[in-house]
Order: C-alpha cells, then sequence, then structure tokens
C-alpha cells in the first residue's frame, strides 16, 4: 500500500543532517519498497505496510545518527480522507487557494 512517513526536524538550520540519499537507502534496509522523498523535507513516499513503520524508522534513525526523529505515517487512503474531510475544500478550490493540514501523532479521532 502506497503511504507517507513524515520526519519532523531534520535537516533544518544546519541541525539533525540526514541526506535524502541516506533516508532513502535506510528505509530500503527496512523493507520498504519503491521510496521517494521530497527535497530535503524528510517526507517519504513509500510502498509497503504502513503498521510499525513510524517505530522502526525512529529506531534506525536514532541508532545509525544519534538524534531522535518523531516520525508520522499516513496511508494515501488516510490523506485523501484527510483532503476530503477539509470543510474549506470547495472553497479552496473555486478561489484557486491551497489547503495546508497538520499531521499529528495522535492514536485515537479527537
Amino acid at each position: 500500500m502506497r503511504s507517507v512517513a513524515v520526519l519532523r526536524g531534520i535537516n533544518v538550520g544546519g541541525h539533525r543532517k540526514l541526506p535524502m540519499a541516506e533516508l532513502r537507502a535506510l528505509a530500503t534496509e527496512l523493507g520498504l519498497q519503491n521510496v521517494e522523498t521530497y527535497v530535503q523535507s524528510g517526507n517519504l513516499v513509500f510502498d509497503g505496510p504502513g503498521t510499525g513503520v513510524s517505530e522502526r524508522l525512529t529506531g534506525a534513525i536514532r541508532d545509525r545518527y544519534g538524534f531522535a526523529v518523531p516520525v508520522i505515517v499516513r496511508t494515501g487512503r488516510e490523506l485523501a480522507a484527510i483532503v476530503a474531510d477539509c470543510p474549506l475544500g470547495v472553497v479552496a478550490t473555486a478561489r484557486n487557494w491551497r489547503t495546508v493540514c497538520r499531521l499529528l501523532a495522535l492514536t485515537e479521532r479527537i
């Protein structure tokens, strides 16, 4: 299943540097497939089960680079549902606005 992993706070202001080529290689080592990154943001798009990816990536980065990085994983279906549930979607589309969402690492829907 196509999913996205969002890594928080890497490559910001020269701190917690993590080259995207190395991040892709690390994700591939963890069994993720068709791994792609977006600029230097730490956002990964991949194929594979989303279950446990957050914990595995966090642990692997900590072990290899020596710092902890919060990782949020959402499937393509979950992201599509987030966009579909946006109450301003029709207004944003009609006015050619962009919609921004912030992902939270919650286990329960609020």
